[in-house]
């Protein structure tokens, strides 16, 4: 029965599959396509990541040798600086620049290092971080009450500041020294317009440029000390401006000529021994100390001995062995003392 209807089926019922070459390539072409646009996806990905990774790190860089200076106007004298760095036990370098007028201020006994000028001070305090290639451009000009105007204007250049360390200049120059002297001879009202502009780089080799902006006038008074007329000098400061910016490109000549500074170091190892000095130091203030405690008791020792005679009365006597066993003092009359 089986083999019956297995002759039933004819050759004409056969199927015939023929392959779809064109469906076949397309499917090929697709998946061939896709591999690639992944592996594309997947490099630009990575590229991508990678950039952004090194722009990440270059900017964690660029932060972590960040570097803002410190500015300061200091109303003292470089020998006073001197001393500081020696009693402090300071060991970091402080460079003291100037413009054209060279370092004769300062090394020329007849004009003292000891005389108190106005000094401004940029100092790197930040640990562990350096800055470089410092472009330092200050401007001055001294205003009379008069109206006369002296003007100075200075331009240095440091390779390297390192850490901890500080940068002192004045904030005149010696013809201006010349006419504030005359001011304050004639008791003369004047003005300071100081302006500084400072470019720096960090170890990241990010430019920073910082302005800071300043006007200190010098008003004469004076003062009735220990019935003593004494004439100063009462400076006011305003601050007009003191900020930074972080430039997109280096702007600081390259091959920039440094300039000449003294070290003020050098002039604080001159005592030797810093330990010694600076326990005699201490031993001198303690004993100006002492002396002034002294002096001030001194002075009130009339008031004192006065309070004393006015306010003992010779009239009352107090039993002391009232007193030790604790009983109110009983006033007694001077006359009365013998019969007791």
């Amino acid at each position: 029965m089986m083999e019956t209807i297995a002759n039933v089926v004819t050759e004409a019922q056969i199927i015939y599959v023929a392959t779809d070459w064109s469906i076949f390539w397309a499917t090929l072409g697709a998946g061939i396509l896709t591999a690639i646009a992944t592996v594309l996806a997947v490099v630009l990905t990575n590229k991508k990541t990678a950039e952004r990774y090194e722009q990440d790190k270059e900017r964690q860089e660029k932060t972590n040798a960040m570097v803002v200076l410190k500015p300061m106007i200091k109303f003292t004298s470089f020998g006073a600086i001197i001393g500081s760095l020696i009693r402090n036990d300071i060991w970091e370098r402080v460079l003291l620049i100037s413009g054209e007028d060279g370092f004769s201020f300062f090394d020329d006994m007849e004009d003292p290092r000891y005389e108190w000028s106005k000094i401004f001070s940029l100092k790197n305090g930040v640990y562990f971080k350096d800055v470089n290639s410092l472009l330092i451009k200050t401007s001055s000009v001294l205003i009379s009450e008069s109206g006369e105007r002296t003007e100075y204007k200075t331009s240095n250049f440091i390779d390297l500041l390192r850490s901890m360390e500080e940068v002192v200049f004045r904030m005149y120059g010696t013809e201006q020294r010349i006419k504030i002297k005359g001011y304050e001879e004639k008791r003369e009202r004047f003005t300071l317009d100081f302006k500084v502009d400072i470019d720096y780089l960090t170890l990241a080799g990010q430019q920073v440029k910082y302005e800071y902006e300043a006007k200190i006038v010098d008003i004469p008074k004076s003062k009735e000390v220990d019935g003593v007329n004494k004439e100063y000098y009462d400076f006011r400061t305003e601050i007009l401006k003191d900020g930074y910016a972080i430039l997109d490109e280096v702007t600081i000549p390259k091959n920039q000529k440094a300039t000449a500074f003294r070290n003020l170091q050098d002039n604080a190892q001159v005592v030797g021994d810093r330990a010694a000095y600076r326990n005699e130091m201490s031993g001198r203030e303690q004993g100006r100390a002492m002396v002034a405690e002294l002096g001030g008791m001194l002075n009130k020792l009339p008031d004192i001995i006065s309070w004393i005679f006015t306010s003992y009365d010779k009239s009352t006597v107090t039993s002391t062995e009232e007193i030790s066993n604790g009983e109110p003092p009983t006033q007694l009359n001077v006359e009365d003392v013998s019969e007791h």
